[in-house]
């Protein structure tokens, strides 16, 4: 059959789906709680994944039935939780042991499925960043759990045995909440294993990383915090024998910064990171500070120099700077909208090489939530093959959860390498004369979906149409089942 039959037949199904369950949308998830303390990004809520708090999920914090702020659930532990706030901290915020109540307006893949496709933050595909989210033991928050009657309306809570507990008990008793903590640490380590074997043997290869990541809050009680995350790569085997890390051992460090947010909520960064506002500029050694001028509105800025694309080792070829400003509708259950848009100015030694304006947006309306981020580039630096402006990335995802266990998503994608004397200095010497890199643009519509099947497993499918300059027309279709949680390995 045609691919225009199999898409059709897709949507027909899609539909149909969409008119059975349209009376049965995704509850939501209402939990009561009370808040540990605040760090420099969010703040901790006693509550986990025993209390349907699934990761990714958006929802509105409440105090005495008065919505107060949106957040997004970072990390999950087994007893506690990390929520960011996903605008900005109000003026008359809850205070540590005070009771809220957690409305998770879009629940998330429930746990064990992959978060990735739920997630506000696009991956970075120019730049070769991809977002992060450090998991949380319970260890790590230093707090344990606050006792079941230590609820809203049934302070002041009491033990096991009916003994007066106070919150703040300073004996040794369970303690619900920190008002002075410091040095709060949190991160993890990973270990990533892959093989591959083909008929005939020549093609086996191996390849093995390990990374960490993670963060160290507060610092001596101050507002000050220190981030860090790198990898450790190593190949062997008969394929991919012309990559940095074949037989010898690779150190790429993707983030390495001091961070401080002041009491408006405006912050500086200083060191390697990947811009969270705009992570098509890439990587950057510098620093970074954004401005709240009111609460609808941020002003703000960085500069620094580009690591090298292979490796990622430290360069002052490529000195980089960017204006940016975040605009943000006021925040309701119903609908939001936050933009952030920017200007990108480079230079490859000492001559203007790009001009480009970025664009990171977000759209919810009730459980459809739209996102999209794009890339226009101006061509200032003298391109040799894609001259005059450019569009040379779009990703527009849409999704809506029909029910509780399925999510339906559709989306473009358009990419196309900058051509700029920076990228083209990347490009391998044999392929310079024809730069065929740079003639490899494509457009790709998709339309997919995913379901919980329990038992930690999901089932997810796509079908996609692309055009290509190379090589014209295609289509696609895959279909994928993925189980999480195995012996001995929750997480695997």
């Amino acid at each position: 059959m045609k691919p225009r039959i199999y898409i059709l037949i897709y949507a027909t199904a899609l539909s149909m789906t969409l008119a059975l369950h349209s009376g049965a949308s995704a509850d939501e998830a209402t939990i009561e709680c009370q808040i540990l303390y605040e760090i420099a990004d969010g703040f901790y809520v006693n509550v986990g994944g025993q209390s349907r708090v699934v990761k990714g999920s958006i929802g509105l914090l409440s105090r005495g039935g008065q919505p107060i702020a949106r957040f997004e659930v970072v990390t999950v532990s087994k007893e506690s939780s990390f929520l960011r706030l996903s605008g900005p901290r109000p003026k008359e915020f809850p205070a540590p042991g005070e009771a809220i109540t957690l409305t998770m307006t879009e629940l998330a893949t429930q746990p064990g499925a992959d978060q990735r496709q739920t997630s506000p933050t696009l991956k970075n595909r120019a730049s070769g960043g991809e977002s992060e989210t450090v998991p949380l033991s319970p260890g790590q928050v230093n707090a344990p759990a606050i006792p079941n009657n230590a609820r809203a309306g049934q302070l002041p809570a009491t033990d096991a045995d009916g003994k007066f507990l106070p919150l703040l008990a300073p004996d040794g008793s369970k303690i619900g909440a920190f008002t002075d903590a410091y040095n709060i640490s949190q991160g993890q380590v990973s270990v990533r294993q892959a093989l591959q074997f083909t008929p005939g043997n020549d093609l086996n290869y191996f390849a093995t990383h390990f990374r960490t990541s993670g963060s160290l809050e507060r610092i001596e009680a101050t507002p000050w915090a220190f981030e860090w995350s790198g990898d450790i790569s190593y190949r062997d085997g008969k394929a991919y024998k012309d990559v940095d890390n074949y037989q010898e051992p690779r150190f790429e460090l993707y983030r390495l910064a001091v961070f401080r947010k002041f009491d408006d909520q405006s912050w500086v960064r200083i060191g390697r990171f990947l811009s969270r506002e705009l992570p098509s500029v890439g990587y950057l050694d510098g620093a970074q500070g954004e401005w709240v001028l009111n609460p609808f509105f941020r002003l703000g800025g960085m500069f620094g120099f580009k690591p090298q694309r292979r490796g990622l080792e430290m360069s002052v070829k490529e000195p980089t700077n960017v204006v940016y400003f975040t605009a943000r509708t006021e925040e309701q259950r119903e609908a939001s909208y936050t933009g952030t848009f920017g200007l990108l100015n480079s230079m490859w030694n000492g001559t203007p090489d790009r001009l480009a304006f970025l664009a990171e947006q977000t759209l919810r309306w009730e459980k459809l939530a739209v996102l999209s981020s794009s890339e226009l580039d101006f061509d200032i630096g003298g391109a040799e093959v894609n001259e005059g402006p450019r569009l040379t990335r779009l990703d527009l995802v849409a999704s809506y959860p029909i029910f509780d266990h399925t999510t339906v998503r559709a989306g473009l994608d358009r990419f196309e390498k900058p051509d700029t004397e920076a990228e083209r200095m990347t490009v391998p010497a044999l392929t310079l004369e024809d730069l065929e890199f740079f003639h490899r643009a494509y457009t790709r519509a998709w339309l997919g979906g995913s379901h919980t099947l329990g038992a930690g497993y999901r089932l997810s499918e796509e079908v996609s149409i692309m055009d290509a300059e190379v090589n014209g027309g295609s289509f696609r279709w895959n279909v994928s089942l993925t189980k999480a949680g195995l012996p001995l390995l929750p997480a695997g």
